[in-house]
């Protein structure tokens, strides 16, 4: 996406910031909620793999 400062894009920006907060608080206002996710769980981190030292042999990689 090409940044732009010209005053039409800067127009356009602001009208879907309106546009997605008047929709975040009509989903508020209809009892919705949002839960905010402030650490990764442990099965959603990726997992660390194993590394080729040599074609023959496959050594895990210690956490």
């Amino acid at each position: 996406m090409k940044s732009s400062n010209q005053p039409v894009a800067v127009v356009e920006k602001e009208r879907i910031r309106a546009q997605i907060s008047a929709q975040v608080e009509a989903f508020l206002g209809a009892g919705g909620k949002i839960d905010v996710v402030t650490q990764m769980e442990a099965q959603a981190r990726a997992s660390v793999g194993s590394v080729w030292h040599d074609h023959n042999q496959l050594v895990d990689v210690p956490e």
